[in-house]
């Protein structure tokens, strides 16, 4: 929509040592008009003091009768309805409407579960231990895990998003430097 500047990629020292699995993303090619920032994974964290590594290896486990109320889930629709959509076999961008409803359905089935939805406390409640399992990104998974040796993050077995932010310059910028 010409709102972004080129990059000049003569002045990025450093644009070799970005990983290959992030460039050339299919949103900008040839990296034309932004760079890889960050990227993340949502995935499950478990306190393996209350459940053993291997109890829970997918997405469905969570379902389980004797996980009620033991789940934080992220407060981001996006990220819940993709891990139920994987959970089933569908794509994350699904816009089949049978599809999505059952999903829905699926993730109402969840709520006697779930202990409570939260993105701004993540590492804090694991931490302190207020859920034994929670849906969540990999980075607040990593701060909690550095303070607490009982919890493990796992990347589910039907599989994962991830997520990457990128860097850019606005069209017009006024310190290009």
């Amino acid at each position: 929509e010409n709102m972004l500047e080129k990059l000049d990629k003569s002045k990025l020292k450093h644009l070799n040592t970005l990983d290959k699995r992030f460039k050339n993303s299919p949103y900008d090619p040839h990296n034309r008009y932004s760079l890889p920032y960050l990227w993340t994974s949502t995935g499950i964290t478990i306190n393996t003091k209350h459940y053993p590594a291997g109890t829970i290896t997918r997405w469905s486990d969570l379902w389980r009768p004797e996980f009620y109320q033991q789940v934080l889930l992220i407060d981001e629709s996006r990220d819940i309805f993709s891990m139920v959509m994987i959970m089933l076999g569908y794509s994350v961008n699904e816009t089949n409407p049978e599809r999505v409803h059952q999903a829905y359905t699926k993730l109402l089935a969840l709520l006697p579960n779930i202990r409570l939805f939260n993105s701004m406390a993540i590492p804090n409640i694991l931490i302190d231990e207020d859920v034994d399992i929670a849906v969540v990104w990999g980075g607040e998974a990593f701060f909690a895990t550095a303070e607490n040796p009982n919890l493990i993050y796992i990347y589910p077995e039907e599989g994962f998003t991830i997520d990457m932010d990128c860097i850019s310059i606005p069209k017009g910028a006024h310190h290009m430097g």
